[in-house]
């Protein structure tokens, strides 16, 4: 048993002091940890970070007499915040001490408008530490940045872009080799921000407001905090300003997860990243973000309706949100604030995007006719992107995908169909007006697609065990039915070691179509080392790399690799009118890669992954889990 399970130990059972009565309960307990230790028996001993020790040792008998009432100074500086006694959006992920929410996993086929079962987002114990505790830990656990502004006295700018894994208290030091990005990074100096839109599926409110200047206006786009799946707006703070988008059906979510600062200086910083704004996102689990600076025009130019850049993408996902309300809802309030974005359109008008280099890729919940609509959301719009990109496979050449995410869908092999043929750069006009379905298209196999969630075994030998994987969703129903692509799945293990990630990533790589005889022929026990991927694939030169420059691209975003994120093409579609739905509000970037050094240095997991097959393992299922059962349970009591 090692520090963290006695000071978890410690932390469940105070917390629990006040607010459990009966033996029963008390037992249950010990027996859920006692499960705990039994099951991580088996993994090798790991480092522990001082950062994830940070306040819960060096005074122990403080910690266990104030435990239990931090927790409840929280939830009443948390109300008072609010100002909204039955707001529940605002404890949806919140520290990991906190009640347990909704889940992120908002995930179905596409197809089943009915309300899907009741989920919750499990999360871990904060181990003591105060919301000040947690920020300190946040800002310490991410090596030196890098950026184009060398100077220590001034905040690092990012004028070309660039795409990091976030800083965590609980990787392996050894692998934790490469900058990170810190919130507190992206957000810069609180007095420098004169206005900021947001939008996070999670928030914790007071973690947040934290981030920014009591005096600057902010725009926040969340999840509806209740079952209304009409649109909301108003204010929940002085300058804050809160949005919930209309969603199309009982199971669709807003799940982008984006940031817009804008600067005193002029300057605007665009950041998208895959997580929500709560402490545990930012600490104990891993995160990617992609962030760059952008600069104010010397002259704005005019308005041009036709364009199709990457701000002209980003003002058609704010539109879709109504944001333009709470601009207009800004400068209508009594307080007259002066915001450097008067309308949606002033983004491209205003600030020079020429050195954004990377593809918008939105999800809009609603449906879509006609191509031209359809080619700006979900993976049609992924299409178009490869196309423009110049990563269309060309004659004898193939994509092969990883999908890395948190949650998995419903998949069958219409879809799965249907998505890789978006991802190859080709139209779904080359189905639709045929086949009516995309069942006749060929099927990629696990050559072409691999999906990669964590195994049993890797969230057990994670930092956090059990107790870490209550962001992970897939339900063994899916698993066991008839049909699923049980071999498409690959364990997703993190380079830095040691923690689970909820990033969200898909590689698509260009490599040449191997001998039909080669298919057939492969040996079951090589899979995973014939499988792999490789762009260069022979020592004569570059006669196996395609004459464009362009070996493949990385997607970064919210976007989980399901039904409900990427959107489907619905039965009626005809060759001239197309019928697209998309459940989920998504948003993420697409970058083009050069060379396999790039995509390394892009991908968060280990490559090539190891499929379940290979090793005989189980997808982790946080339902069957009696941790996080008992930790579910333990918070419901705490917040009762």
């Amino acid at each position: 048993m090692d520090i963290q399970d006695e000071d978890l130990e410690r932390a469940l059972t105070l917390s629990l002091e006040d607010s459990t009565t009966g033996e029963q309960f008390q037992a249950d307990l010990q027996r859920a940890l006692q499960e705990s230790r039994s099951q991580s028996q088996s993994a090798p001993p790991q480092h522990i970070p001082q950062t994830a020790l940070a306040n819960t040792s060096a005074k122990p008998n403080s910690f266990l007499s104030e435990r239990a009432q931090l927790e409840k100074e929280r939830l009443a500086r948390q109300k008072r915040l609010r100002g909204d006694s039955d707001d529940r959006n605002s404890s949806r992920g919140q520290t990991p001490s906190t009640s347990t929410a909704d889940s992120e996993d908002c995930e179905s086929d596409g197809n089943d408008l009915g309300k899907p079962a009741a989920k919750r987002r499990h999360v871990i114990p904060r181990q003591g530490r105060t919301l000040q505790q947690s920020a300190n830990v946040i800002n310490r656990s991410s090596k030196p940045s890098t950026s184009s502004n060398t100077s220590t006295n001034q905040p690092p700018m990012f004028w070309r872009g660039e795409i990091r894994q976030t800083a965590n208290a609980h990787v392996d030091p050894k692998k934790d080799t490469k900058p990170t990005f810190r919130l507190s990074e992206i957000i810069g100096e609180q007095n420098d921000i004169a206005f900021a839109i947001i939008s996070s599926y999670s928030t914790d409110y007071e973690f947040a407001y934290k981030m920014f200047s009591p005096a600057a206006p902010v725009i926040i786009v969340s999840h509806p905090a209740t079952e209304n799946r009409e649109p909301s707006m108003r204010f929940i703070q002085q300058n804050w300003i809160r949005i919930t988008p209309k969603l199309l059906y009982n199971y669709s979510c807003m799940h982008m997860k984006f940031m817009l600062v804008f600067y005193k200086s002029g300057r605007l910083r665009t950041a998208i990243t895959t997580a929500n704004l709560v402490p545990l996102d930012w600490r104990d689990i891993e995160n990617t973000a992609w962030v760059q600076d952008v600069p104010l025009r010397a002259t704005p130019i005019a308005r041009d309706p036709r364009a199709q850049d990457f701000p002209s993408h980003l003002e058609k996902a704010l539109n879709a949100l109504d944001v333009q309300g709470g601009l207009d809802s800004f400068r209508t309030t009594e307080h007259k604030f002066s915001l450097p974005l008067q309308s949606i359109s002033d983004l491209r008008c205003r600030y020079n995007f020429s050195k954004v280099h990377v593809h918008l890729v939105s999800s809009l919940s609603g449906k879509f006719e006609g191509w031209p609509e359809v080619v700006r959301v979900g993976h049609p719009r992924l299409m178009k992107v490869v196309v423009d990109i110049g990563a269309k496979p060309q004659s004898g050449w193939e994509v092969a995908l990883e999908c890395q995410g948190s949650s998995v869908g419903k998949y069958n092999k219409v879809w799965l169909k249907e998505f890789y043929h978006s991802a190859s750069g080709a139209s779904a006009q080359d189905w639709i007006g045929k086949t009516k379905k995309a069942d006749r298209l060929p099927w990629p196999g696990k050559r072409g697609t691999k999906i990669l969630f964590p195994s049993l075994r890797t969230v057990r030998e994670s930092r956090l065990g059990e107790a870490g994987g209550g962001t992970m969703f897939f339900k063994r129903a899916d698993w066991a039915s008839g049909g699923f692509p049980r071999e498409l799945f690959h364990d997703s293990k993190s380079k830095r070691g040691g923690v689970l990630m909820h990033s969200k990533m898909i590689l698509g790589t260009l490599r040449r179509k191997p001998p039909l005889s080669d298919i057939k022929g492969k040996g079951k026990g090589n899979e995973d080392e014939d499988d792999s991927v490789t762009e260069s694939g022979s020592d004569d030169g570059d006669s196996d790399i395609m004459e464009r420059k362009v070996t493949g691209w990385v997607y970064v975003g919210s976007h989980n690799f399901t039904t409900a994120a990427w959107g489907s093409f619905q039965a009626k579609s005809t060759t001239f009118t197309p019928v697209f739905a998309v459940s989920n509000y998504e948003l993420g970037v697409v970058v083009p890669v050069y060379d396999t050094k790039e995509t390394d240095d892009i991908v968060c997991w280990e490559r090539p992954p190891k499929s379940y097959e290979s090793q005989g393992d189980q997808p982790w299922i946080q339902g069957e889990s009696a941790v996080l059962n008992e930790l579910n349970r333990i918070q419901r009591a705490l917040h009762s």
